[in-house]
Parts: structure tokens; C-alpha cells; sequence
């Protein structure tokens, strides 16, 4: 079974639906504007355990705003380690097969 966006959204609504608690749902970001593509949702992928969540970000941001020196691209959470890790060691073709592979990009 591929689990995608449509089954992630049934099994929601499925589980929800039937809640007194649940007033709305609502879709975010690309898609909610209508412009999804192959690459929306690839962080439901790659974060296995799920989304860091905004403090770890909050103060990479902080610390970057507070150190002049920080380097332009900095890796915020686990999956972003193992991304700048990924890169490091492979070369530009094996790395977008493997990051191809992970995502499950077909195109």
C-alpha cells in the first residue's frame, strides 16, 4: 500500500469526522493555494517521527540573527542532518537518485 496525501486525508477525516471535538479541517500551504506538485508533502517523508516543531527552528533562527558568522545554509532537525550529511558524501547524480528514491519520485 502507498501511503500519499489522499489516504493520509481519508483516514483523517475517517477518524475525525465522527469527533464532537472536531469543528474543521483544512488543508495548508502549497496545495491549499492549488499549487501541490511532486515535491508537496515530501516532509511527511522524511520525518518519520514527524515535524521538528517551530522551537528548534525558532532558535536556529535566533542564533543565526544573533552570530554573524553563521554559514547561509543551516540544518534544522534530524531529517535536515542526515540531508546535508547525504550530500556532503555523494556526488550530484547519486545524491538526486537517492534523494529521488527517499521521496519517491517517479518523473
Amino acid at each position: 500500500m502507498q501511503v500519499g496525501r489522499e489516504l493520509i486525508l481519508e483516514s483523517l477525516v475517517k477518524a475525525l469526522e465522527p469527533e464532537a471535538y472536531t469543528l474543521a479541517m483544512f488543508e495548508n500551504g502549497s496545495v491549499a493555494w492549488g499549487r501541490g506538485d511532486e515535491w508537496s508533502d515530501t516532509d511527511t517523508t522524511l520525518n518519520e517521527g514527524g515535524r521538528p516543531g517551530p522551537d528548534l527552528a525558532a532558535r536556529a533562527i535566533a542564533d543565526a540573527i544573533e552570530q554573524p558568522d553563521t554559514p547561509l545554509r543551516v540544518a534544522v532537525g534530524a531529517d535536515a542532518e542526515l540531508i546535508f550529511a547525504t550530500r556532503k558524501a555523494l556526488g550530484d547524480a547519486e545524491f538526486e537518485a537517492t534523494m529521488r528514491a527517499t521521496i519517491g519520485l517517479e518523473w
